[in-house]
């Protein structure tokens, strides 16, 4: 909270100062969302059984002139009256196209870990970008983190390359990490992307283990009529755990896949000025380590999202949505979860 705080205070001063010496042209540049959200949980014995949470983000993004940006964001919960550093870093355009960034930042990994929040047809994210879960290991690969990135684009294409020191806290080995991510958008409506990240870790000898990550998607947003937009995502991973091999036994990856679709209907209203009913469909194989011969043990779990999308506006969406959990395991019941959120841009 303390460290926020200072944060706080530097960009205020920071901003004042840029205001005194550039006459404010686009320093005074903010973003953010407020979520207010309403939860009742599935799951059997759940205790408490339903409750409310808020929560929000505030950036700046100040732009000093037409080469040097940067952006701070911060997290706001009022759950636990929390707040957290998001993204913190600097951003130079030497030329038009290509770019150089440096501090906290996002490691290009994951569409669904990627998506602006502000832009989901979702309450949630997908399953597997809870980088707290410890049931699969895609916050080895999709999470913020520390370094340098140099960004390109190209027209119809994007590509992305990042070189992080991979860990949350204070460095204490030279294991820096990788990642490296591009797009291609043949048409208006439709945008394939792939990444390759790398995450290296001490095995305890004085060997390193490497462990390599695959994530391929594809976007749809084709304009049916003039007020239909078919909506659809896909995505699937392969992740591999930074382990030495063990005579004897197999490391099978951890796979996901995640298949959503849906579409927009413009309406001709002055509250509700579109609906978007969303179905999503996610299926994770967690990483394990099985003697060689041996069956794949029966861990996989998923979950089917439906939600409609009620915007009021650009800025202002209502969304009602369930989510069911289904588990592989014949031992663990599934269950499912309500939400009623309500998300508010600026």
């Amino acid at each position: 909270m303390r460290t926020a705080l200072v944060l706080l205070t530097l960009v205020t001063v920071s901003a004042f100062a840029a205001e005194f010496t550039t006459g404010g042209a686009d320093v005074w540049k903010f973003n953010g969302y407020g979520i207010f959200r309403l939860d009742v949980w599935g799951e059997e014995d759940a205790d408490p059984d339903m409750g409310f949470s808020a929560k929000g983000d505030i950036a700046w993004t100040p732009t000093l002139n037409e080469m040097l940006s940067a952006k701070v964001s911060l997290g706001l919960n009022a759950h636990n009256n929390g707040v957290t550093l998001g993204d913190a870093y600097l951003n130079m355009t030497p030329v038009d196209g290509f770019s150089i960034r440096g501090g906290q930042i996002k490691r290009m990994f994951g569409w669904g870990y990627l998506e602006s929040t502000t832009a989901m047809l979702f309450p949630d994210r997908p399953l597997h970008t809870a980088l707290s879960d410890s049931a699969n290991i895609f916050g080895l690969y999709g999470k913020r983190d520390i370094g340098l990135m140099l960004l390109g684009d190209f027209d119809m294409f994007t590509l992305d390359v990042a070189y992080t020191n991979g860990v949350e806290t204070e460095e204490t080995d030279s294991n820096k990490q990788f990642t490296i991510h591009g797009t291609v958008k043949p048409t208006d409506w439709l945008t394939i992307g792939a990444a390759l990240g790398m995450h290296t870790v001490d095995s305890g000898t004085d060997d390193t283990a490497t462990g390599t990550g695959i994530d391929v998607y594809g976007l749809v947003k084709y304009p049916v009529t003039e007020t239909i937009d078919l909506r659809f995502a896909g995505e699937y991973m392969m992740l591999g755990l930074p382990a030495d091999d063990v005579e004897g036994f197999e490391i099978n990856d951890n796979t996901i896949m995640t298949v959503a679709g849906g579409a927009t209907f413009g309406l001709q209203s002055d509250m509700i000025t579109a609906i978007t009913p969303m179905i999503r469909y996610e299926q994770i194989s967690p990483v394990s380590i099985v003697a060689d011969g041996a069956d794949d043990p029966e861990d996989n779990r998923g979950a089917i999202d439906f939600c409609s999308n009620f915007h009021m506006g650009s800025h202002n969406t209502v969304q009602v949505g369930i989510r069911n959990y289904s588990f592989q395991d014949e031992n663990t019941d599934g269950y499912t979860d309500i939400i009623l959120n309500w998300l508010m841009s600026f």
